[in-house]
């Protein structure tokens, strides 16, 4: 039995586009995916293609929020003073 906090979603990891738009709102991801035959070319395509269209959503995603809070707080205004400061 998983959490109530758990969501489930079924998709099609080969198709880069509809990860982008399954990942939005998760900030972790548990990867099971299947192919329904064992040709290569599909196994290629979950196995990998699938697994880095998924990451690289979630990649895309967390860099797009982390850009939107960017100097928002104190802690992280210190941060880019300080790294704007080395850089010189």
């Amino acid at each position: 039995m998983l959490p109530r906090s758990v969501n489930i979603i079924l998709d099609d990891v080969g198709e880069p586009s509809t990860s982008n738009t399954t990942i939005k709102g998760f900030n972790k991801i548990i990867y099971y995916a299947t192919t329904r035959s064992l040709i290569t070319a599909n196994l290629y395509r979950v196995n990998y293609q699938g697994l880095y269209s998924v990451t690289k959503a979630f990649q895309n995603y967390n860099n797009k929020l982390v850009q939107l809070r960017a100097g928002k707080n104190s802690k992280s205004k210190l941060l880019l003073a300080n790294s704007n400061h080395l850089n010189l």
